[in-house]
């Protein structure tokens, strides 16, 4: 599918960041040269839902782990760099870049964010609502042994389902809406291959030396197709 249009971007990013004492760059070439982005988190609206029932197995969480990618245009990208101020996960400028079409292949999907916003007068039923009750519904089957409502979730199309959804909204004074991060899934670990690659992020003036340090890993043949992308880290979203 092609479609010309400046909103629309037919790559996938997934952006590095710092994590457990090892920075964004270093990520970003363990990714490359493993060949393999980790699903290290378990995200989605199931989570805080199996926890209040109790059914919070390693297995359990372990099913809801993906990794994350992000549909923005390529060249606005500096508006997912944040300052460190409104996100608890702070993304560098590092990242590989995935044709759509390719992830789509792969099993990669969009976040569908559940509308839950409040305000006086609203009185529609929020949909996040209807999909507690069939993790509710699930769960019970195991009675109240974790481990076997964890077994009942994990036969459940829930389990599979549930990484993809999200919920937006309003709740007091806390607001959560991360739709604008355009953000797809893919559940498990992606395994890929360096022609799977379309392009790689580095800030400007690091693309030379990174593409130096990948190449005594991997040879020049393989990467020779990837594009390299620089992503200023001073275009950030400051509000």
């Amino acid at each position: 599918m092609t479609i010309r249009r400046r909103d629309f971007s037919k790559y996938l990013v997934h952006l590095t960041r710092d994590y457990e004492g090892t920075d964004a760059r270093e990520n970003l070439m363990s990714i490359l040269t493993r060949k393999v982005i980790e699903a290290r988190t378990p995200l989605g609206s199931a989570i805080a839902r199996l926890q209040h029932h109790g059914c919070n197995t390693k297995r359990a969480l372990a099913s809801q782990q993906v990794c994350c990618f992000s549909e923005t245009p390529l060249g606005d990208l500096g508006g997912l760099i944040d300052p460190g101020v409104w996100r608890r996960n702070h993304f560098r400028p590092y990242g590989v870049v995935f044709e759509r079409a390719t992830l789509l292949l792969k099993g990669a999907n969009p976040v569908w964010y559940l509308n839950s916003y409040n305000a006086l007068g609203v009185n529609f039923t929020w949909l996040v609502k209807r999909f507690n009750v069939l993790i509710a519904e699930t769960v019970a089957a195991g009675g109240d042994d974790p481990d076997q409502m964890a077994e009942a979730f994990l036969a459940s199309p829930l389990s599979e389902l549930a990484p993809f959804i999200e919920q937006m909204g309003t709740w007091g004074n806390l607001t959560k809406d991360f739709s604008f991060e355009r953000e797809w899934r893919h559940r498990g670990d992606l395994d890929f291959e360096l022609r799977d690659v379309a392009a790689i992020i580095t800030p400007p003036a690091e693309a030379q030396r990174f593409k130096n340090d990948l190449l005594k890993s991997v040879t020049r043949q393989e990467i020779e197709q990837i594009e390299w992308r620089p992503l200023d880290p001073k275009e950030v979203l400051r509000e």
